[in-house]
């Protein structure tokens, strides 16, 4: 248990160069279920190297008049959606941590928050089109998932045939059918 002056991540401050923390902007909201909500963010990039791989998340960095509580969100895009779109998605499901209750009760359009991202759990494609994939998620965990599962399609879609995994297992579960977000778009 964290008090509000800790960070649960205070490796997070860490940054330099190659790593550092983007301003981004709260381009849409949509609330997807009663508890769950869909932010699109735009990352404030003049120099365009904000990168990420599929399954990654961002660290949240709320003003500490909010809370001092750094948190992750996964990504839910693929890098290309983001090359292209220049927007980041993240679906957030309520609760009564304060960075998830900040972003779901009171975040607004065209806010500004401070993100980096990270996570060392991420898709690195195969040099050979030889490998099979298991893809296993359950309700909102879903989000990383989702994200590597359209990089794939991404590939598929790119001709890139010798990156691409022969065979692809994917099984996504929910405490409640409306809770499957995700299921009309993959």
């Amino acid at each position: 248990m964290f008090s509000s002056n800790q960070s649960n991540r205070s490796h997070s401050f860490d940054t330099n160069e190659e790593d550092p923390i983007y301003e981004a902007t709260v381009h849409s909201i949509k609330t997807l279920t009663p508890s769950i909500k869909q932010f699109y963010l735009s990352i404030n990039d003049p120099l365009k190297r904000f990168h990420f791989e599929p399954g990654m998340f961002l660290d949240f960095y709320l003003s500490p008049t909010i809370t001092s509580v750094i948190t992750g969100f996964s990504i839910c895009n693929s890098p290309a959606n983001y090359s292209n779109t220049n927007l980041i998605e993240l679906v957030i499901r309520e609760t009564d941590y304060p960075p998830t209750e900040y972003m779901f009760n009171n975040c607004q359009l065209n806010e500004k928050i401070n993100v980096k991202h990270g996570g060392e759990f991420f898709y690195q494609s195969s040099t050979t089109n030889n490998d099979s994939i298991l893809l296993i998620c359950a309700g909102i965990g879903a989000n990383p998932i989702v994200s590597i599962l359209r990089h794939i399609v991404d590939l598929y879609a790119s001709d890139n045939i010798q990156i691409i995994p022969h065979r692809i297992v994917f099984f996504y579960t929910a405490a409640t059918k409306k809770d499957l977000v995700f299921r009309d778009s993959i």
